[in-house]
Order: C-alpha cells, then sequence, then structure tokens
C-alpha cells in the first residue's frame, strides 16, 4: 500500500511544477496487514517561527505522515518457496507453482516467492500478476539484449531480496525491442518496487535507466551498483531508502523521483545508508520534498565543480558606466555595484595588452605600468561613444569577448550577447547539474555529504533547511541555493569552493557552523529582482544571523543582502574583497548589528558600516593603508584589556568590529601587526596580543557606530567613483 506523504500548502508556487512521467498509476489499494507502514517519529514537522518565512513565489509544506516503510519492506527473509527458477545458458526450468517457461522467457503469474539462479544468456524474467511477488535473487546474471532482464509488467508490489553472499547482475542491450510502450530500464517496475536483503546486486542500463518504477521505489538493503546510459534510479512516485549500499554511474540523473502531478509524491527521503553517485546531471534530484536523516553521501555532478559554465555575467555588470576617476576595477566600471549582475573579473587579473597598443587611441584611456588593463583609468567625462582606432594586432577576447567591427571602430565595437545580463539559464535550457535538487522543499537532518557539482551543490526551488549532519561542498555555482528561505539551524556546513557560497530570498543562521569560500559574494540573500546599477532595495529579502559561527571568505561581497542584513548573535568572521568594487558587509536596506562578535575585514572603496540604530556598539576603521594577509588587528581597551584578535587571511585595509564588551563612553585602540600567543586559524579569532603591534587610530564609543580615519560616504547601494552612493552619510575623523 502507497505511503504517500501529506502535504499542507500554505502558499501556492506561482507556477505548476515542470511535468514529469504521466502514465504510472497512483496508489495500490490492496490491503495486506504484513505490509502496512511502521509507526515511527514523522517525517518532518517543522514549526515556523518567522513571520516572514513564505512570500506567494514559494511554497511550505509540512510533513506529516509515517515513514515509507512496511514490516516487510525491512524483513527480506521468507518461509517456503513457491518455485525454483534455475537459469541455464538459453534455457529455464521452473520447479514449483506460479512461473510459467517460454524458450528464454518465465513469467510469473502467482503470488509467491520465487528464487531464481543460475546465468541465463538473452532472455527475461518477467512478473504479470496482481498479487505481492517476491523474487529472491541467488547468483543470478541475467541478459536481455532487446528489452528489460528483468520486466515487472503488473504486480501489486514486488519484492527483490538480494540473497545473502549472493552476486547479482541484471544487463540490457543498447536498445529495446518496444521502444514506445515498454520497459525502459534493464530493472524495469510499473507498480511498486522493493528491493532489500545483503546480497549484491549490479545492473548495466545501455538502453536507458538502470531501475525504474512507475510507482515508488524503497530499498532498504543490499550492495546495489547502477551504471546507466540514462538515469540511475528513477521511481516516479517516490524514492526512500533505509540502508544499502549504493553506488551509482549515470549519464543524466543518479537517483530521482518525478511526479509532478500529486503534490503528496515526488519526493526522497533517505534514513540511512552509502551513495556513491556520479552523474551527468543532477546526482539527486526530487520533484518536491528531499529529506535525508542520515547517511554518507560522496556525489559528483556534471563533472564536478570544474566543469563549471563561465560566470561571465557582463563587463561592467548591471548598471555599469564610468564615474569620475574610477577604474575597471572588479567588472564594474566607476566601482557601481552592480548586484548580481557582475563580471567574476575582479580587477586583480593581469593581461597584456598587444605590442604597439596607442593609450591615445583608446580614449586617452591611461594603463597603468605593466599594461594592466583591470586598473585602467578613463578619462574625465568619457562615455564609451568616443570613436577611436585599435591597433591591428588587438585581441578582442581581452576585452571581455567583445568583438570589434570591421574598421576596428571601438566606438561601434558590437558586445556579445550576454553583455549586460548574466549568462545563466533556465533549465528548460540547459542540463541542471546540481548536487542535490528539490522543486519544493530540501531538508538535511543529518548524514555526511561531499559533494562535487557544476552548478550548485545543494538546490531547492522552495526552502532549503539544514538542522544537522556535516556538509563538505564544492559548487560550480552556489553552494547552497534556495529561492525562498534558507535556514541553518544546525549541522557543519563547509563551502570549499563555490561562485556564491549561501544564496536565498531570505536567509535565516541560527546556529551550526558555516565556513564559505566564494570567488563572487559569500552570502547572498536575493529574490532574483534586478539590482541595476547602484542597487534596489528587495521588500521582503533579508538575510538574519542570530547565533552559530560563520566564516565567509569571499571575492565579492562578503555578506550581501539585496533587503535587509540583521546580526543579533553568534560569531560571524568575514575576510572580504581585495578589490574596491565590493564590501565585506553589503545592504541595500537596514544593517544592524544588536548581538554577537563581528569582525569584516576587507577593502574600503565600498565599505559598509551597521546603522546608527543598531543597539551593540561597534566601530568602523578605515586603516589608510593596505595591510598584507596575516596582519594581525587587536582591539584594546584603555586598561589595556583585550577585547579581539583577528589575522585576517587576505590583504585588507578597513574593518568593522563589534562586540558586546564595547561600551558606551569607553575608550579603545586599534592596533595593527604585532604578535599573538595564541593565534587562530584561518576564520577564527586569535588571543594573547604582545603588544608589540603599531597603533592604527583610536575612539570613544559615544555613539553605537564609532569611526576611524576616512571613511566612504554612504554605503548601500553602490559607490560612485570609489563614494558610497547609498543611506548613510558621513566622513568622520
Amino acid at each position: 500500500m502507497k505511503k504517500a506523504l501529506s502535504f499542507l500548502t500554505a502558499a501556492m508556487m506561482s507556477a505548476a511544477l515542470a511535468a514529469g512521467c504521466s502514465n504510472g498509476k497512483n496508489s495500490n489499494t490492496q490491503a495486506d496487514t504484513s505490509d502496512q507502514p511502521v509507526q515511527s517519529e514523522p517525517l518532518s514537522e517543522k514549526s515556523d517561527e518567522r513571520s516572514r518565512e513564505e512570500t506567494a513565489s514559494s511554497k511550505s509544506v509540512e510533513l506529516s505522515a509515517s515513514e515509507p516503510f512496511s514490516d516487510r519492506d525491512l524483513d527480506p527473509s521468507y518461509d517456503e518457496i513457491t518455485a525454483e527458477i534455475t537459469l541455464s545458458g538459453d534455457s529455464i526450468s521452473a520447479d514449483g507453482t506460479g512461473a510459467e517457461v517460454s524458450g528464454s522467457t518465465v513469467t510469473i503469474t502467482g503470488e509467491g516467492v520465487y528464487r531464481i539462479s543460475g546465468t541465463l544468456n538473452d532472455g527475461q524474467i518477467i512478473v504479470d500478476t496482481d498479487k505481492k511477488v517476491q523474487l529472491v535473487l541467488d547468483n543470478a546474471d541475467i541478459t536481455c539484449s532487446d528489452s528489460a532482464p528483468v520486466y515487472i509488467k503488473n504486480a501489486d508490489k514486488t519484492f527483490i531480496t538480494l540473497a545473502a553472499n549472493s552476486v547479482n547482475t541484471l544487463t540490457d542491450g543498447s536498445s529495446y525491442a518496444d521502444s514506445e510502450d515498454g520497459p525502459d530500464a534493464a530493472l524495469f517496475s510499473a507498480d511498486s518496487l522493493t528491493i532489500n536483503g545483503t546480497g549484491a546486486l549490479t545492473v548495466n542500463g545501455n538502453c536507458a535507466d538502470g531501475i525504474h518504477s512507475k510507482d515508488d521505489i524503497v530499498i532498504t538493503g543490499g550492495t546495489i551498483t547502477v551504471k546507466a546510459a540514462a538515469d540511475g534510479i528513477k521511481g516516479k512516485d517516490y524514492v526512500a531508502v533505509a540502508d544499502g549500499n549504493i553506488t551509482v554511474d549515470s549519464g543524466e540523473d543518479g537517483i530521482k523521483s518525478s511526479n509532478s502531478e500529486d503534490e503528496s509524491l515526488g519526493f526522497i527521503y533517505i534514513t540511512g545508508g552509502s551513495f556513491s553517485v556520479t552523474s551527468g546531471s543532477d546526482a539527486f534530484q526530487a520533484e518536491t520534498v528531499f529529506e535525508a536523516n542520515s547517511g554518507d553521501f560522496d556525489l559528483t555532478s556534471g563533472g564536478g565543480s570544474v566543469n563549471a559554465a563561465a560566470h561571465t555575467d557582463s563587463f561592467g555588470g548591471a548598471g555599469g558606466g564610468f564615474g569620475d576617476g574610477s577604474d575597471f576595477s572588479g567588472g564594474r566600471p566607476g566601482g557601481m555595484d552592480g548586484g548580481r549582475g557582475r563580471n567574476d573579473f575582479d580587477g586583480s587579473e593581469d593581461f597584456t595588452l598587444p605590442d604597439g597598443f596607442d593609450p591615445s587611441q583608446f580614449g586617452g584611456m591611461t594603463p597603468p605600468d605593466g599594461s594592466d588593463f583591470g586598473n585602467m583609468t578613463p578619462p574625465d567625462g568619457f562615455g564609451g561613444s568616443e570613436d577611436f582606432t585599435l591597433p591591428d594586432d588587438f585581441d578582442p577576447s581581452q576585452f571581455g569577448g567583445m568583438t570589434p567591427p570591421n574598421g576596428s571602430d571601438f566606438g561601434s565595437m558590437t558586445p556579445p550577447d550576454s553583455f549586460g545580463t548574466t549568462t545563466e539559464t533556465s533549465d528548460d535550457d540547459t542540463v541542471s547539474t546540481k548536487g542535490i535538487k528539490a522543486g519544493v522543499s530540501l531538508n538535511i537532518a543529518g548524514g555526511t555529504f561531499k559533494i562535487d557539482s557544476a552548478d550548485d551543490a545543494l538546490h531547492s526551488n522552495g526552502t532549503l533547511d539544514i538542522s544537522g549532519g556535516e556538509l563538505t561542498l564544492n559548487a560550480g555555482d552556489d553552494g547552497l541555493h534556495a529561492d525562498g528561505a534558507l535556514t541553518v539551524s544546525d549541522g557543519s556546513v563547509t563551502v570549499e569552493s563555490s561562485y556564491e557560497g549561501v544564496e536565498g530570498a531570505r536567509i535565516y543562521v541560527t546556529s551550526g557552523t558555516i565556513n564559505v569560500t566564494a570567488s563572487d559574494d559569500g552570502f547572498n540573500a536575493s529574490d532574483g529582482t534586478s539590482q541595476g546599477g547602484m542597487g534596489v532595495y528587495s521588500s521582503g529579502t533579508e538575510l538574519s544571523i542570530s547565533g552559530g559561527s560563520v566564516y565567509v571568505n569571499a571575492n565579492g561581497d562578503g555578506i550581501d543582502s539585496n533587503g535587509d542584513l540583521f546580526i543579533s548573535g553568534g560569531t560571524v568572521i568575514v575576510d572580504g574583497p581585495l578589490n574596491d568594487g565590493n564590501g565585506a558587509l553589503d545592504s541595500n536596506g537596514s544593517l544592524t548589528v544588536t548581538g554577537g562578535v563581528l569582525v569584516a575585514a576587507g577593502s574600503s572603496g565600498m565599505a559598509e558600516s551597521p546603522d546608527a540604530d543598531s543597539t551593540q556598539n561597534c566601530v568602523s576603521a578605515s586603516l589608510g593603508s593596505t595591510f598584507d594577509t596575516g596582519t594581525l588587528i587587536t582591539l584594546l581597551s584603555s586598561d589595556g584589556s583585550e577585547l579581539l584578535s583577528y589575522a585576517p587571511s587576505k590583504s585588507f585595509s578597513h574593518v568593522v568590529i563589534s562586540t558586546p564588551d564595547i561600551l558606551t563612553g569607553e575608550a579603545y585602540t586599534i592596533f595593527t601587526g604585532g604578535t599573538a600567543s595564541a593565534p587562530g586559524a584561518q576564520g577564527e579569532l586569535s588571543s594573547g596580543y604582545g603588544g608589540d603591534g603599531t597603533e592604527a587610530g583610536s575612539f570613544t564609543a559615544d555613539d553605537t557606530v564609532s569611526y576611524i580615519g576616512t571613511q566612504s560616504f554612504g554605503g548601500a547601494g553602490g559607490s560612485f567613483g570609489g563614494m558610497n552612493g547609498g543611506k548613510r552619510g558621513s566622513f568622520s575623523n
């Protein structure tokens, strides 16, 4: 009997889920007390205490059914054999009832237990009954050149039991005789399928899928190895795994559930087992919900992060242009922050202009010594409309792929199609290569995950919730991504490499450990709204850190919210950007600090400090020069007590520090350099300052936000010519 999940929908998605397979059955109705679900703790009972949890563009789902495993799913034993089926090369013999042999095909027509052993060179096992059937594979090797070696044409439910110490193999051919309405997998079932036992099964799906059920697939044991031209393991209604050692090598999705017609189905549920998946497309793909409470996962999708699509969002990003005295740093001419629409090029790349290049022909732009184009300075008033001639040997590929027309008239240069827009395309246009993807909700409560994906490592079209587990992620795009709310309430998340580390419309960190390395933004709260040149406030978009330990190492913005940014607890450390086109902290709305420990170090051109309505004191220090990687920053009170020491892992010229120990009315001094008796590892605070640093500045905490050095003007919303154009405006000291 089908154990469907009960969905309580709070807000419907604005568009229907993409259609999946539509010719499978719904739940079977025949009752059998031996196959009733085991009553256990609810699959998930998420209580949402956040007032802005969902918007009309996402779906809130509460799962409240029992785990989808029956007693018989979990128990591979049997009392008696209905028939012994022996495979002998090109022939089959059956001793017992319920099995009809015709040449090299045996059809099982009755309820019972059928033990299969031997080798079949080119034949088929067919199940065609309305009863429950248990196939015991006991050293069975079955090959079928033009169809599925095991074809479950009709059954109430089929159990495939892998006998103890047995090694079993199913292999199909590269094409099927009945490709229209027949099977499309080496192990194919039109109805509910369970695999259990302790033996081994290898499935070679040379035509299409390895294992496919048009109903559900339950796995509770065995060592299962699947190699498939298309999908590895596909259960339309759901895939549920309680145990087993599963290896999948697939040309398309690794393990998937595809029902998009019934909101209570289309899920993947994992409570145990180990998974090694190498897939051409998504490693796991659930049409609705993916949930894992335990298990070991080693996933590589789309060739891994080294095979990521190039992130050439644009040259200059959305709203690009030139500000007075600006440069090309960060792919944002004028230093203007264009949100997601920006180039990976951060101004640090050096590339050489062709020999004979004449700056006077380039609108008067002057390259610095060494011809570092990343820091070329345009003349005042340069608008890109001037016509000037490029040298004969000019290489357009050095100019963001832009192609000059005949005559090399730069004023009429034709940008590539992607100029000013991102190169990201919809799933309809590209192959999805995510580690784990869910259409509605992705929940991880436990388990160990090692994911290397060409696209996002974890991706949900709705919500993403991490409440436990240990995750190590390498992503070609986002480490964690949710179109709706993204919550980390426990567990350990390490994003070793990514384009953007953590992205969601609303991001909440309440506990746990997050360590993020990103070539662009470390955290990005974004609802997908186009940001334009100066940044646009996205109502309802927010990023809130109220606990846990967060470390960010980002080449773009360290922690970025297109809406509001709140820090009320935990420890937050940011090693921010090297270029002045980004900031360690960036908010298009409010940036308030009411608790916790915050250290955000980076460049000063786009540096942003907390709002004056923050309730915890902080200091924003522009240090006047750039300090090398590993230079210690120490905050001392007037009596010499050490409040905080940190050595950024990158060079920096600006730092924001907030700690409950900064008391109103008291005087403090920041020192740079020197030594610590207990130096912290990357992303960790140090202690035991030796008193051998250099004073960088001092302040008295008369206001919530204190300043050292010359500050950028404003903060949120980008900068123009290196001066922020946002909401807060004061030069200080």
